[in-house]
């Protein structure tokens, strides 16, 4: 992370937006503040003006001046955040002002890839600003765009009091869902949606649940709406409202069943960090009990669609499938 020179208060503040979704996060960001109070953050001071990589730090003041801009013209101070994992490929930005107070949220993309899904996330946020949603709030879009080739956005911040939902506890959740996932129409197999070719490919490494895929398929594709990544750190409450963030992976012709399955594999997953065998097959059971085909064939296509949006939970389960004891419970699933 770099956090901006000057006072303490900004220091602290800086730090203060660093989120603590996780023990390791929470344990950084109390290790950070100690390292302020000590001074002994102040000897990693760098040497040269701060730049992202494949930008000058001339073009990266030139941007900011321009965020400024489109905050009203008072000063601000960014502070930065690289993602845990470097191949995440973006920057999240916190800008504050004099008081410390965050005034904007900013992403900015370091290659096309994480570019073309910051450029979705823009979409989706100016479709709800035409049209609000009724049970959930999403952050407002300020600016979208790119400078120097990095795509960026930048949007209001959520309430300082929103924090991460318990997902037995929520009661809003299904009326979520719902909202998102509205007017959900079939394709059939003669145009298949435009993810059908990389689902499949991302699906070669499990030879057993590829056929399954295929098989449930063969009809077409009941798809719709989706969010792609509604997990715990995406869906926040503050008081009454309910706040859905990081619209990246969202599309229009998703599976239909994406953001319930997604829910429900976050809980298990939190619930089973490191999942045996066991585990994963009492999961599917309980997925499947009572399915009728239809059904079955929608959750299927969710779990492989969350594979190939890389979200970790889905890829142990499909995993856990190559297992040669998971060979007649595949078959069943394609009946």
């Amino acid at each position: 992370m770099a956090v901006p020179e000057g006072s303490s208060l900004l220091q602290r503040a800086a730090v203060a937006c660093y989120p603590g979704h996780t023990g390791k996060k929470r344990l950084l960001r109390r290790l950070i503040r100690l390292g302020f109070r000590s001074r002994i953050l102040n000897l990693l001071r760098p040497s040269r003006p701060f730049a992202p990589p494949g930008m000058s730090s001339v073009g990266f003041d030139d941007w900011l001046h321009r965020v400024v801009e489109i905050l009203g013209g008072t000063p601000i101070w960014p502070f930065v955040i690289w993602p845990g994992d470097p191949g995440r490929g973006r920057l999240y930005l916190y800008f504050l002002g004099a008081n410390g107070v965050p005034r904007a949220f900013g992403k900015l993309a370091l290659n096309e890839a994480n570019g073309e899904k910051i450029r979705n996330e823009a979409r989706v946020l100016e479709s709800f600003q035409a049209s609000p949603p009724q049970s959930f709030c999403v952050p407002r879009l300020l600016a979208s765009g790119a400078w120097e080739g990095a795509d960026f956005l930048v949007t209001a911040c959520l309430p300082a009091s929103a924090s991460a939902v318990d997902w037995e506890k929520e009661a809003g959740v299904s009326a979520l869902v719902a909202e998102i996932n509205t007017a959900p129409f079939v394709l059939g197999a003669p145009n298949p949606p435009s993810w059908w070719d990389k689902l499949l490919q991302g699906c070669r490494d499990f030879p057993g649940f590829e056929e399954v895929i295929r098989e449930v398929s063969r009809s077409g594709w009941n798809v719709g709406r989706v969010h792609g990544d509604l997990n715990r750190t995406n869906v926040l409450r503050d008081g009454s409202d309910l706040w859905v963030i990081d619209w990246e992976q969202s599309r229009e012709d998703g599976p239909r069943r994406t953001d319930e399955l997604c829910l429900k594999v976050d809980q298990w997953w939190n619930q089973n960090p490191d999942p045996g065998a066991a585990e994963c097959r009492r999961f599917f059971q309980a997925l499947f009990a009572g399915k009728d085909s239809t059904s079955r064939a929608e959750l299927i296509l969710a779990l492989a669609f969350l594979h190939l949006l890389r979200f970790s939970p889905a890829s142990a389960l499909l995993q856990a499938c190559q297992r040669p004891d998971f060979k007649e419970f595949l078959a069943q699933l394609a009946k």
